[in-house]
């Protein structure tokens, strides 16, 4: 499954979370914004050779879902 995720696919989501952070900044939200400074960090980091390998993708994979843990917390979605 991770060989299908395009690096257009990975960017794009990366500028929709990205996107998305600017309209909730606030200090409520302080943990969401950590999240996606190391989602960035990540994929900065797995991008300077130009290739993502399958163990980068997993680990922006990972930050991904830990953006979307952190807004789920902040905004009490999140189930207990």
């Amino acid at each position: 499954m991770l060989e299908a995720i395009s690096l257009e696919v990975v960017l794009g989501a990366i500028i929709a979370i990205l996107g998305s952070a600017v309209t909730i900044v606030s200090i409520k939200h302080k943990n969401v914004l950590k999240e996606i400074k190391e989602l960035a960090e990540v994929v900065q980091e797995s991008y300077e050779d130009k290739k993502i390998t399958k163990d980068e993708q997993k680990a922006i994979l990972d930050e991904v879902v830990d953006v979307a843990n952190a807004i789920a917390e902040s905004w009490s979605l999140k189930k207990s």
